[in-house]
């Protein structure tokens, strides 16, 4: 399909003829048909959107997206820089949202690297990925339940006891901090902590600090005074991974419209939306490596919580539809329908 653009007729005549970039980053940002503004013919501009996504995603066209050789290059460099931390790979079991609400004119992202163009996952996202598994981990061993979307609701602007206990994480646990010891007398005192009956509720502020200390959290991931031990890696590709096209279709557009009261019926317009992915099978790099003066043991830990966050929780975009999950093993070539299943088999 030849596409318009927003150029003289002159260049846009030699732009058309274009058949390969080599960075998908600069093709999305600065490469898109003016078709997506105006339509063309029946097409809306919505689906013309989608024909280009197609386009770009095509078997026949992967090889043209991304460079071969510099990533080769970059992933070498990467391997310098991380040396003498804690690396490992990973697949991807499900397809990959990174960056899928990130602004811009496309209306969904996907997360390229800023220079050469693939897809990578920020180190600040796996900070986080990894943070998540092991705070699960903490309220339940501690006793700090979450809450269902009723509970939450009652709360109001009120803190919930994981805000509470995420403060308290966050907070220097030096003696002469009183901070912390008001955010536990709170955490003790919610009802819904004492309905659970959990570790925290008797907790001595003593015993609460060497645990939190023993965990090694405020080690990894600093407080609001201080860094944390270690540097997460952004977490590149090792081979050129595959991009697909997919589609979420909202069904009640006018019931969730601002000011609308529409009731949900059966016959209401379909608003579909396409975007980017990245197809499963991708293998990523990962790495942890400790600050100046902080040990190998740290790294070790922090790359034991990113990798269990990475296969238990995903990372990116949809991950309660089964988006986002990672395997040690290369997946097999299986439906999107049944990899979830596949996954959670996987882990026996």
């Amino acid at each position: 399909m030849a596409f318009q653009y927003a150029l003289p007729k002159d260049t846009m005549r030699l732009v058309q003829h274009v058949t390969s970039c080599g960075n998908l980053g600069l093709v999305l940002d600065k490469y898109q048909p003016w078709d997506f503004v105006l339509g063309t013919g029946n097409k809306k501009a919505g689906q013309v959107k989608g024909d280009w996504f197609k386009e770009l995603a095509a078997d026949d066209n992967q090889e043209k997206l991304f460079d071969a050789q510099l990533l080769g290059r970059v992933r070498g460099r990467w391997e310098a820089l991380a040396e003498g931390g804690a690396k490992f790979s990973l697949w991807s079991a499900t397809p990959l949202l990174v960056g899928l609400g990130g602004g811009g004119t496309l209306e969904t992202g996907l997360t390229l690297h800023p220079l050469y163009g693939f897809p990578y996952i920020p180190a600040t996202t796996l900070k986080g990925v990894a943070r998540a598994r092991i705070f699960y981990d903490l309220a339940g061993h501690l006793g700090v339940p979450g809450l269902t979307n009723e509970q939450a609701a009652a709360y109001g602007k009120k803190p919930t006891p994981f805000q509470l206990l995420d403060q308290l994480l966050e907070t220097d646990l030096s003696s002469d901090n009183k901070t912390w010891l008001t955010l536990l007398q709170q955490l003790q005192a919610d009802e819904c902590v004492q309905a659970e009956k959990g570790a925290i509720v008797g907790i001595a502020p003593d015993s609460l600090k060497g645990f939190l200390d023993d965990s090694g959290f405020q080690a990894v991931f600093g407080t609001l005074a201080q860094a944390g031990g270690v540097a997460f890696f952004d977490a590149i590709p090792i081979t050129l991974p595959k991009i697909e096209v997919d589609i979420m279709n909202p069904h009640y557009a006018d019931y969730y419209g601002e000011g609308n009261e529409a009731p949900h019926e059966g016959h209401a317009r379909l608003n579909p939306v396409t975007y980017l992915a990245i197809a499963s099978g991708a293998e990523f790099r990962f790495g942890v490596k400790a600050r100046a003066g902080n040990g190998d043991e740290l790294p070790k830990k922090a790359a034991r919580w990113l990798r269990s966050g990475l296969m238990n929780l995903g990372v990116g975009g949809k991950t309660s539809s089964g988006y986002g999950l990672m395997v040690k093993e290369r997946p097999l070539d299986i439906t999107a329908r049944t990899k979830r299943n596949y996954y959670y088999d996987r882990r026996g």
